[in-house]
């Protein structure tokens, strides 16, 4: 069975990603989770994500991303993402390695 073409090669998906850091099928125009999207690396399926405003490729920080969603409870003391679909991350624990959180200003 192949998957359907998305516009780009043979069963590539293609996303759009939203200034918000939302993601979305360019061609169902229907929201996009990174749990979807892990779901689909694991099945072998191929995406290339560009941002909405400027077009310009964002394909590998989404991938890091998913691998972040996926490994992140898996790894303990690892790296959480931040403000949902972002993309910015930071230690689970403070830096000098102490076991403290980290130090947010405001």
């Amino acid at each position: 069975m192949t998957a359907r073409t998305h516009g780009g090669a043979e069963g590539e998906r293609l996303l759009v990603r939203t200034e918000d850091g939302g993601l979305f099928d360019a061609v169902t125009r229907r929201p996009v989770t990174l749990e979807g999207l892990a779901r689909d690396v694991r099945c072998g399926r191929r995406f290339r994500v560009r941002e909405g405003e400027s077009g310009s490729e964002c394909t590998y920080q989404v991938l890091a991303q998913v691998l972040l969603s996926a490994l992140a409870p898996a790894v303990p003391g690892g790296i959480r993402a931040v403000g949902g679909t972002s993309g910015t991350v930071e230690p689970l624990f403070g830096g000098d390695g102490d076991g403290s959180p980290p130090l947010r200003n405001g």
